[in-house]
């Protein structure tokens, strides 16, 4: 899973529209922050900081850690990014089981109602039939692992067959998809595509080669994918979650900022 800029991806955003609760700072020399009664260390947010000094680094990887914190229903001690990861993912999973479907439900309906496009696509070589091919699929084999045998484009076969752009983003929504990818949309549409349901169109180059498109089921998209198609619905749940938070954060650090959900540096609380 590629690991967003500001690490929370979906959380971040999330907390910015909340009205989370800030009750305190403290100056505790042993302590970071606090959530629930939750600690961090000052050494365990040096290890998640990766020893770095730049303060709005510090704030970032801490407001990190007291969102995920305050989501979760069983935090556990991290000692890593690695670990501040999983217990990311875990909260994630834990609120799309809980709250999520009806952002699933949207993406599956057909292309000129859902929100969402999640594409594969495996170019193939002319010689390649691509009924085949399908049939392959429908018999059990991952979509990935026949882009990686098939595809006669490499970075395609490198990602599975994951259309993405050049950032990385591999979920848009249809205005953004098909400003990008210009005239895939209606390909999609004219073969009456569905998600999960593979089809074959013209390669265009004269040579009959054809190119297999797959509108991604939703249980094959990552876990933040995921999440960003139910933020609808798991997004109030994050809100109660944070509204009720008890937190507080060193002094010496920063402040924690209800408006933004992030720690904010001393001068500007």
């Amino acid at each position: 899973m590629r690991r967003s800029t500001t690490f929370l991806g979906l959380f971040g955003a999330l907390a910015a529209v909340a009205t989370l609760t800030s009750c305190a700072t403290f100056d505790r020399n042993d302590t970071a922050a606090e959530v629930n009664g939750h600690t961090l260390s000052n050494e365990q947010l040096d290890t998640l900081i990766n020893h770095e000094t730049d303060p709005a680094t510090i704030r970032e990887r801490l407001s990190s850690w007291i969102q995920i914190t305050s989501a979760a229903e069983n935090p556990t001690s991290v000692h890593s990014l690695d670990e501040l990861e999983t217990l990311r993912d875990t909260v994630l999973a834990d609120l799309i089981a809980k709250y999520g479907g009806a952002g699933q439900t949207q993406y599956e309906k057909p292309l000129d109602s859902t929100n969402y496009i999640c594409l594969g696509a495996i170019p193939l070589a002319a010689d390649v039939n691509a009924d085949d091919v399908i049939a392959e699929l429908k018999g059990g084999a991952s979509f990935a692992e026949l882009a990686q045998k098939y595809s006669t484009v490499d970075t395609l076969a490198a990602s599975g067959g994951v259309i993405a752009d050049q950032n990385g983003t591999d979920c848009f929504d249809p205005t953004t998809f098909d400003s990008n990818f210009t005239g895939i949309l209606t390909a999609l549409t004219d073969a009456k595509a569905k998600v999960g349901r593979p089809v074959a169109i013209d390669g265009g180059d004269g040579t009959g080669a054809m190119i297999i498109l797959y509108l991604r089921p939703f249980a094959e998209l990552s876990l933040q994918d995921r999440a960003t198609i139910e933020s609808s619905t798991i997004g109030p749940a994050l809100k109660d979650l944070y509204t009720n938070a008890v937190i507080k954060v060193n002094s010496h650090i920063g402040v924690w900022d209800p408006a933004t959900g992030t720690v904010i540096a001393p001068e500007a609380g």
